[in-house]
Order: C-alpha cells, then structure tokens, then sequence
C-alpha cells in the first residue's frame, strides 16, 4: 500500500510539473517582449523603433524636401526664379533633385514652366535658381515643384567651401563683359578636390527684399585650395539700391565624375 501511494504521488508530481511547466512556457511567449522590431514606440524611442536604445531616427525616416521660399523677378527684360530649399536629413542627401518652376499669370492662369536637375546634401539649405527666362506673359507668381526625392546616404561628409571679401560693384572697369559683379574667395576646406562648385549670389535691398540673383562656376578646385571667383551681371544693377550680398558655394558630392583624383 505504501509503495502504491508513493507511486501515484510521483506520477502526480510529474503531471502537476508538466502542466505548469507548458503553462507558463505559454504565458512567457505571450508576453509583450520590447525590441527595435516591435512596431510599438516604447524603451525611450524617439519614434516607433528608432531613437534611444535603437537605430537613430535619422536612419530610418527621412523628411521630406522643405520649400522655404520662392518667387520670380523681372530684371531688364528677363525674369529670374529663385527657390530656397531645406534638406533636414542629417546624413542623407541627393544627386538627382529634379524640379520645376511653374509660372502663372495675375489670373492664376498657368503660362509656363523651366525644368532642371540640381542636387542637395546632408543638411544643406541652399538656393536653386534659373536665370534670364524669356516668358512670353508676364507671370505674377511662381510654384516650385521637386519630384520624389531618391534620398541617398552621404558617404563624403564635412563638406566646407566658405567665402571670404565678398564685395558688390556695380561698375565694372573697362575690358569686362560683365555690367555688374560679386568677387571674392572660395576655399575648399575639405579632403575632396572637385570638378565644379557652383557659386550663387543674390542681391538684397534695405528690407532683405530680392533684387536679383546670379551664378558662376569654379572648375578644377582642390582640396585646400583657395580661389578668386566673380559672378557677373550682364546688365546694370544701381549700387545704391543693393544693402547687402548674399552667396553660397555648393557641389554635387553624389557625383563620383564630379571628384578629381
């Protein structure tokens, strides 16, 4: 009797374990495991699985192009569209930013539109513009439109071209083409040499108000290097109604052409 006692006890013991032991192997596997995959923003995300003890966010979601500002100016004849763009991406950019200025009359009527390609890098504000557009009507506004920006992470970072003695002077000396111009120095203060750095210059009145707008080129700058640049105005442009100069130096460093070696 005692030996058939003992036995029915350890058969019990070993069912209750069983039982219990699948019990709460089930409940453990139900249970509401945090990770970076989750789909859940929990464990101090920033955003759903990215930020805190995940990937940063910036790897993750990328923010779309910001149009800061736009318009179109009549200058001697012609009109210049100007555009200033935002990327807040942090390591991302692109070598295939293409856009449209859309053009349209003082009815909202569209008249017309320029098409390009430009680029934008890793944190840039920048401007793009197109200069001396012959419109047939006379636009009273303009959109400016970017396609899906194909974002691509910015291998070549730190990318410094800054600018120094820049000067505005409406008169230009005798022997120029140009009627007006901005000089200056670039510098590449970076470990790429490049192709072409794209240099453009906008015009301000006394209320920051657009005047007009211009670019120039600079071919062949090496790392460490600094140039004396001028961009030039073909027509006239009266001193006293420009306050201030505003100028940028930007390339295109997704372009593998676009770097000397």
């Amino acid at each position: 009797m005692e030996y058939r006692l003992k036995r029915q006890v350890t058969i019990s013991s070993v069912f209750f374990l069983i039982v219990f032991g699948v019990l709460g192997f089930w409940i453990f596997s139900q249970r509401d495991v945090q990770s970076c995959f989750d789909g859940k923003l929990n464990q101090g995300e920033e955003r759903i699985d990215c930020g805190g003890s995940c990937a940063p966010c910036s790897e993750l979601y990328l923010e779309d192009l910001e149009v800061i500002t736009s318009g179109v100016m009549p200058f001697n004849g012609t009109y210049d569209a100007y555009a200033q763009v935002q990327n807040k991406n942090s390591q991302h950019g692109t070598g295939a930013l293409f856009y449209a200025f859309k053009f349209y009359d003082q009815n909202g009527n569209f008249i017309s539109e320029k098409r390009g390609k430009s680029h934008i890098l890793a944190g840039q504000t920048r401007y793009i513009i197109e200069s001396n557009l012959s419109i047939d009507n006379v636009p009273k506004s303009v959109k400016f439109e970017v396609e899906a920006v194909p974002w691509s992470k910015q291998e070549r970072s730190n990318i410094k071209l800054p600018i120094f003695s820049k000067k505005f002077e409406s008169t230009v000396s005798a022997g120029y083409a140009s009627s007006a111009q901005v000089t200056g120095v670039l510098e590449n203060q970076t470990d790429y040499s490049f192709v072409k750095v794209e240099l453009i210059a906008v015009l301000l009145g006394m209320d920051n108000n657009f005047i007009s707008i211009s670019k120039t080129e600079v071919d062949n700058l090496r790392a460490g290097e600094r140039r004396d640049f001028v961009v030039p105005w073909f027509s006239e442009v009266k001193e006293k109604t420009v306050a201030n100069v505003y100028i940028e130096a930007t390339t295109n460093v997704f372009d593998d052409s676009n770097i000397l070696r």
